[in-house]
């Protein structure tokens, strides 16, 4: 959906934390199993065949980009994910992705910037 909102030249710049994400979910659902699995095969292909309906509306200004950015959130939710001994690892993991996020959030808003 973000493609509605922001023009190709900030999703560009934002491609690296949006695949980084899209695979760290990925890899959620292959942890917890087929079901989930397929339901998120089902949203690509729920994308896809509703792809008409999402054509691609380029934000009107480099302002609503910038605003918009300004918005989002540097911090995956990953309390889910931090039980027992991996708790651990899921903390020091999220520590990285933050920063990462954060980056490119910066990246970003300077891209938008006037």
């Amino acid at each position: 959906m973000l493609g509605k909102a922001l023009s190709p030249g900030t999703l560009a710049v934002l491609a690296p934390a949006l695949l980084l994400t899209e695979a760290i979910i990925w890899a959620y659902c292959a942890c917890k199993g087929i079901p989930y699995v397929r339901a998120k095969r089902e949203t690509y292909r729920q994308l896809w065949l509703n792809r008409h309906a999402f054509k691609r509306s380029i934000a009107s200004s480099r302002d609503s980009n910038h605003v918009l950015i300004q918005t989002l959130g540097v911090r995956l939710a990953t309390e889910q994910l931090a039980s027992g001994r991996i708790g651990v690892v899921v903390s020091v993991l999220n520590g990285i992705l933050t920063a990462f996020y954060g980056l490119w959030r910066g990246i970003a808003i300077a891209f938008t910037w006037r």
